[in-house]
């Protein structure tokens, strides 16, 4: 009981992030009342938060020393939602969504212990129970003898596609830096219902079930756009024609979002999820603009869009701020500075790694180094740290202006999931101007977690000509 209850005033409202709320405070606590599966992978689930920090480093360290802390009520609940599902798979009665919910829980349990692997395993089985009530519905629809079951089965279908599908989704999209296959999982989503209708929204939920469209729209594109690349294969006049009409939809949503933003007060946790689904607008629709340019030199012109995004981040990360100084140093936080939802941190990172204006990736570097909760394997300190050093590579040729040469650009800045003992990781590299030799061009460098001093790159002006710039640029730019 007494995890249950960490669970539900602390792990809960954390992990939901700006969405999700209801189920991870509320649906997932009604069902751990009858589904002991799902009530002892919470019971895990608390006190794996109760006694981590939520940083890589830390999860890291806690896999490699078993004797931190007590680790036997973790582990003997974690074992014991795997054997009551498993005997509960075997009965007539056995409900996939249950299923699905245990498999979303041990994914969050195993990003939050840094297990990429593992944490694949658990979202795979999701998806597998995805498909298979997909397949239950349709065949449910077809039958006429079905019928008495239609209300069962529709009330279970809402529930898995507008509640548990967008969970998962996030919890893949969370995974793609790290294994993820674009053209094997992302599969999923080709039947995912849809929800986008770009004329109006009736509220923040309706705003953000029709931003999953194009989000998922954005990842198929992605998707078949890099099998041209990396194959060096033309686009054809459909790929343009399909990217022309996800920018169109992109713009709709845009102007139904501005709509429903001045035809009533807002909340302030509304404003929030407001600012998060902008972010999210912000990067999916410059990524998807600049797709099929193999020169990364068209990236240059959504200036304005990394500024709003990095604006948006900024609100959400001071909303989440904790003023910790009257805290002693020893002082354990009450839950780990973890969430499951990925919203700030792959944001940031794009704008790092895709802007080139020397002073706007560095605001979005100098965001990823404050004390911002990991966004499921998105550590914010680690790819700080890959950014830093794309930002080092990239710069070390810049035009009149002070931007990359487009022979300096890199196309690929890749995170490796492993962290060893002494807290080196690997990130790959690779120059856009070898994109058609990719496979003999990527190198990797070993980069370090935690290093003792904060890094300062220096912002070469000397022949700089930074866009509206407010106010002198300094030569150096501290990131703490």
């Amino acid at each position: 009981m007494r995890y249950l209850e960490f669970y539900y005033h602390c792990v809960g409202p954390r992990l939901s992030g700006q969405f999700d709320t209801e189920f991870w405070s509320c649906t997932i606590l009604q069902m751990a009342h009858a589904e002991h599966a799902v009530r002892s992978a919470l019971i895990a689930l608390g006190h794996l938060n109760r006694h981590q920090s939520g940083t890589l480093q830390h999860a890291r360290r806690c896999a490699l020393d078993k004797r931190q802390y007590d680790r036997r009520p973790f582990f003997a609940n974690y074992n014991k939602a795997i054997r009551l599902l498993v005997e509960q798979m075997t009965k007539p009665t056995f409900s996939p969504e249950v299923g699905l919910v245990v498999c979303l829980l041990f994914a969050c349990i195993e990003f939050l212990q840094a297990d990429a692997n593992v944490a694949f395993a658990h979202i795979r089985s999701g998806l597998n129970i995805v498909q298979e009530l997909r397949q239950r519905k349709l065949i449910c629809s077809a039958i006429p003898s079905a019928e008495p079951h239609q209300t069962s089965v529709s009330a279970r279908s809402n529930m898995l596609e507008q509640i548990l599908v967008p969970i998962l989704t996030h919890a893949l999209a969370s995974a793609l830096p790290y294994g993820a296959s674009l053209t094997k999982d992302f599969v999923f989503l080709d039947s995912c219902p849809r929800y986008f209708t770009g004329v109006s929204f009736a509220s923040v939920g309706d705003a953000r079930s029709s931003f999953f469209d194009l989000r998922n729209a954005a990842f198929m594109i992605a998707r078949d756009m890099a099998v041209k690349l990396y194959g060096s294969l033309p686009f054809t006049e459909g790929d343009h024609q399909r990217q022309k009409d996800l920018l169109e939809r992109h713009h709709m949503w845009l102007q139904a979002l501005e709509a429903f933003e001045c035809s009533r007060a807002v909340s302030t946790a509304d404003k929030l999820s407001l600012s998060a689904l902008r972010l999210g607008y912000c990067a999916s629709y410059s990524a998807c603009a600049c797709i099929m340019d193999k020169t990364q030199m068209m990236y240059d012109s959504h200036l304005d869009s990394y500024r709003n995004l990095i604006r948006h981040a900024q609100i959400l990360i001071d909303s989440d701020h904790v003023d910790t100084s009257s805290k002693p140093i020893d002082a354990p936080a009450p839950t780990a500075n973890f969430t499951f939802d990925t919203t700030v941190i792959p944001a940031l990172f794009y704008t790092a790694i895709r802007c080139r204006c020397p002073t706007t990736r560095r605001d979005a570097i100098k965001l990823l180094g404050r004390n911002i909760a990991r966004e499921g394997l998105w550590d914010p300190d680690q790819h700080r740290i890959v950014a830093e050093r794309v930002v080092e590579i990239e710069e070390m040729d810049l035009d009149t202006k002070g931007w990359p040469l487009e022979s300096s650009r890199l196309c690929r800045s890749s995170v490796g999931t492993e962290v060893d003992e002494e807290n080196g990781f690997s990130a790959d590299f690779l120059y856009t101007k070898d994109l058609d030799l990719a496979a003999k061009s990527v190198w990797s460098e070993r980069l370090v977690l935690g290093e003792s001093s904060p890094k300062t790159l220096p912002l070469r002006l000397h022949n700089a000509s930074i866009p509206n710039a407010q106010q002198p640029c300094s030569l150096l730019f501290p990131y703490n």
